[in-house]
Formats: structure tokens, sequence, C-alpha cells
């Protein structure tokens, strides 16, 4: 049965629902989510949306994100794609909000809504970035490896994924709406 992800505020001390990322033994924390709308009516429009790179501090992301999705709204025709936008935009929001519970303050974000069809990364790899949130709304998830699967001396350096991936062990995916946070 897949979980319902609840959001609510947290005081200072409480943990927030990517807390378990912050130890030690946690490369990465999955958190699953029912779907709670559905892309395959408007998938035709979204691929000419073009959601531009917002980078902000956390005194200004509200009103960057915001007006990032305001300007795709313009390019918009159909009332479903308004309404998933709107779906997308409070997402985003939400994703933001949780990620700076376990980040340092003034830390600069930069948040992009990408329509990919062919996969760009086709090696496991790492990002070089202190925190990745990955959310894959509709297709074919994001690939990763958990901790122990994974060959770190192998990774960035050319290796085949078959090097990378430790024998007897499998990558994982995503599915729709779930949220992947990779430290």
């Amino acid at each position: 049965m897949t979980k319902i992800l609840k959001i609510r505020a947290v005081e200072e001390g409480e943990e927030c629902i990517f807390s378990p990322i912050l130890s030690n033994s946690h490369n990465s924390v999955l958190i699953p989510r029912r779907p709670f709308f559905d892309l395959n009516e408007v998938k035709d429009e979204m691929k000419n949306f073009h959601f531009p790179r917002v980078t902000f501090d956390d005194f200004d992301y509200r009103e960057k994100v915001t007006n990032a999705f305001s300007s795709l709204k313009k390019s918009v025709l159909s009332k479903k794609a308004l309404t998933i936008l709107d779906k997308l935009h409070s997402d985003s929001l939400l994703m933001i909000e949780e990620s700076f519970k376990i980040t340092p303050l003034h830390r600069p974000f930069e948040v992009s809504l990408n329509y990919v069809e062919n996969v760009p990364c086709t090696k496991f790899h790492g990002d070089f970035l202190p925190l990745r949130l990955l959310c894959t709304y509709h297709g074919p998830g994001t690939i990763y490896l958990h901790p122990k699967a994974t060959r770190y001396a192998c990774l960035n350096q050319g290796s085949s994924n078959k090097r990378v991936l430790v024998k007897g062990e499998e990558a994982l995916e995503t599915k729709p709406f779930e949220l992947l946070l990779l430290k």
C-alpha cells in the first residue's frame, strides 16, 4: 500500500520528512506518494513548456518560483494543463520548504522543471551537489543505487554501470510522484 505524504509545519527540534538522510548511514531517502494528477492528457502541451532555472535563497523562493510558473501559464492552451501547472507549482513550493528544513540557511538553491524524453545520464555518477531532490511525474522514474550496491571508487571514473554496481546488487527506480533526495 502506498503511503500518502502529509506535510505539516515542523517546529524547531522536530524532524522533517527528510530527516533520515541526515544520518551518516543514509545517502538517499525515498518518500512514497500517491499520484495526484495525470499528465497523459496534456503531455504534448507540456513538451512546449520552458521553465526557467530559478536560483534563490531562503528569503525569495516563493516569489521567484511563482513568477516562473506565471510565465509558463502564458503559453498554456488548455484548462487541464493550467490545473496541472497549479499543482506542480504547489508541489514545487512544498519540496523547497521541506528541503530548507535540512539545509543551512542562506544556501542558494536552484529549481528546474524539465520535460525529458531521452535519458540524459546513461552512467551512474555523483553530481557533486550537497543535495538533489528529484520527482518524476510521468513515465520511467529515476534510476539510483543504494549505498551498499555502489562501488564508490568507480563513480565518475568513466566506469561502466556494471563496474559501479556491486555484484549481486540491483539498481533501484523511483515510481511516479515519489520523492528521491540524494546526498
